[in-house]
């Protein structure tokens, strides 16, 4: 006699975490924290590398390559999580985008922007205004009226 299947459960979708990154030298901080993150979801860590549009096949793997290294050095123990290491090219911030789609969590590892390390211009100070001391020397009523 056959067994009878109950009913097919649906596949669970694995969480992910992803962290675009372009090699800028604040990806290796983004790293650790998405591993951190990734660790802390039981989730994959997906990191995204991101070459400009038209980089011929050669130039993709050995970019591939240097992310591994990359990783390897910036979390020399591993991650604690499972990783996949993907070159995608095209712009950061289309890339980003994509890549955030089916994410839990989205780390961004591209570089600041330049005009966010300036410093603020400061807020121009109005000079304060003086204190001022007026005593009305005007007497309720003139005794002499």
């Amino acid at each position: 006699m056959g067994e009878s299947q109950g009913p097919a459960q649906p596949a669970q979708r694995r969480r992910v975490v992803v962290l675009v990154v372009v090699g800028s030298p604040d990806s290796g901080e983004a790293l650790r924290q998405a591993a951190s993150q990734a660790r802390q979801r039981n989730a994959l860590l997906d990191i995204v590398h991101v070459v400009p549009a038209g980089t011929e096949a050669a130039a993709r793997i050995m970019a591939k390559v240097k992310l591994g290294e990359f990783t390897r050095h910036e979390c020399p123990y591993g991650t604690g999580a499972p990783v996949r290491l993907r070159v995608e090219c095209g712009d950061p911030l289309v890339v980003l985008g994509l890549a955030a789609a089916g994410a839990e969590l989205l780390i961004n590892g591209l570089p600041r922007p330049p005009e966010a390390d300036r410093e603020p211009e400061p807020t121009p100070r109005v000079p304060a205004m003086p204190r001022l001391r007026r005593w009305i020397h005007a007497p309720v009523h003139d005794p002499g009226a």
